[in-house]
């Protein structure tokens, strides 16, 4: 004790009164300034990054146009709104759609995926239902700058999942008819958009169904690519509710939808239709998404596929118990319950689908559509020549094909008792078996799977 004071003493002889307090002010100015620049330094060469896994290609199978183009103007536009933070957004890429999903999947496994990263349908029921999704109600119900009234509806459900709002629509493919012009009007056939039904339908593909080269067999045809479940959808209005838990069909509505598809089917005589006998004329309808028809509807790809009939998008065929409803496709973004970032990403996405110049990147860059609504009246309020040219489409046909749209459930099981109910009405279809029978035999296999 005695040496520790004798080392300090000259020491407190020296630093005094007014000389210790400036010591001590100035060793705290150098120390608030050597970690102010440390900070500084590691915010600039450390910035937030974003990251954001995409995958290329699309389920409608059309040529893609720029889709890259709008993820990158988005992130330097999204950006450009950070400076002080610098933010960073980090595109994961080079995943095929056909791949995208097992890629994801391991991603998920390892803890690595992306804070945000585009959903594919088939994905939704199963990511929200291990918690992988984080909740975007809280995130939506706390921004006032979020108008939820402003997506297509139909599209916004598409993200939910128990009430909850786990995804959000960035672009939006409605699907529709088609009809041959030129093969109905050669066949004197007019359709009455506003009131035509099934019946319709079966009578005018009677009527085109024929024999044309004399061969003794038909080569043009009624309709391709009209599944059950496309009949289904407009007869009646549920398969099975959003819980998975029972079956929701109506028997008699279900058997109605099977008779229409054996009548349709016997007018082929056993001929397997094929993509190119619409492509070539032969057939005089057909479903399509909108980016097919917005993709071969304008030069250049309309010469590769339609150059020799004109063709125009038709409202679909109401059953007897039904309305004209039709298959919505979206593309969805979630947010990992896992990111660190949370309230930035959540602002990114909120950017990604409401931000005007965004969206409308949508229509310039690919064939679908903006999910926000007033986005797509003002596009075809316009004056482009695409608008123009489409007489057939426009906004109300839009709003009223997506709003009437249906979606399919989102449960775990859905994929697999789909799978059942394609198959075995194929059978019954094909082999033009009892449909009542069926019914009851598939509801058997149906109730297995649900319980299981």
């Amino acid at each position: 004790m005695t040496r520790r004071k004798r080392i300090f003493k000259p020491l407190r002889q020296i630093v005094t009164g007014k000389r210790l307090l400036a010591l001590v002010l100035l060793t705290l100015l150098l120390i608030t300034v050597s970690v102010g620049f440390a900070y500084d330094h590691h915010s600039r060469r450390q910035p937030i990054v974003l990251d954001v896994a995409l995958y290329s290609g699309t389920s409608w199978n059309v040529p893609q146009k720029n889709a890259y183009t709008i993820y990158d103007m988005i992130a330097e536009n999204f950006e450009k709104q950070y400076p002080g933070h610098n933010v960073k957004i980090n595109y994961r890429t080079g995943q095929m759609i056909s791949n995208y999903s097992e890629w994801l999947a391991q991603k998920v496994l390892l803890g690595e995926e992306a804070d945000i990263f585009l959903v594919l349908e088939e994905d939704f029921s199963t990511y929200s239902s291990i918690g992988l999704f984080e909740d975007l109600t809280p995130y939506i119900k706390a921004a006032d700058d979020f108008n939820e009234s402003g997506f297509y509806q139909r599209a916004l459900q598409a993200g939910q999942y128990y009430g909850s709002q786990y995804t959000l629509p960035f672009v939006v493919a409605p699907t529709f008819m088609v009809a041959n012009k030129t093969l109905l009007e050669k066949e004197n056939i007019n359709i009455d958009d506003e009131q035509w039904t099934w019946d319709d339908l079966y009578e005018i593909s009677k009527k085109v169904t024929k024999d044309i080269d004399g061969d003794g067999r038909p080569d043009q045809f009624g309709i391709y690519d009209y599944n059950w479940d496309n009949a289904f959808y407009t007869n009646d209005r549920q398969l099975f509710p959003n819980d998975g838990s029972k079956i929701a069909f109506n028997d008699s509505y279900l058997a109605e939808t099977i008779d229409f598809m054996k009548r349709l089917h016997q007018l082929n005589q056993g001929i397997v239709l094929r993509e190119t006998m619409f492509d070539r004329g032969q057939v005089a309808f057909k479903m399509f998404a909108l980016p097919e028809y917005r993709a071969y509807g304008t030069y250049p790809y309309r010469i590769l596929k339609y150059e020799n009939f004109e063709w125009e998008a038709v409202p679909m065929p109401a059953g007897p118990n039904g309305y004209r409803s039709s298959r919505l496709y979206t593309v969805q973004i979630g947010m990992s319950s896992r990111s660190d970032n949370k309230q930035l990403a959540f602002e990114f996405m909120k950017f990604m689908t409401t931000d005007e110049v965004s969206q409308e990147l949508i229509w310039e860059e690919t064939y679908a559509l903006p999910a926000q609504r007033h986005l797509v009246d003002k596009i075809y309020q316009s004056d482009h020549p695409e608008v123009l040219e489409s007489k057939a489409v426009d906004a109300k046909f839009l709003a009223e094909a997506i709003e009437s749209s249906y979606l399919d459930p989102h449960f775990k099981k859905f994929s697999n008792l789909k799978a059942v109910m394609d198959q075995q009405i194929y059978q019954i279809v094909a082999g033009d078996l009892d449909v009542v029978e069926g019914i009851k035999d598939m509801k058997k296999d149906l109730d297995r799977i649900i319980k299981d």
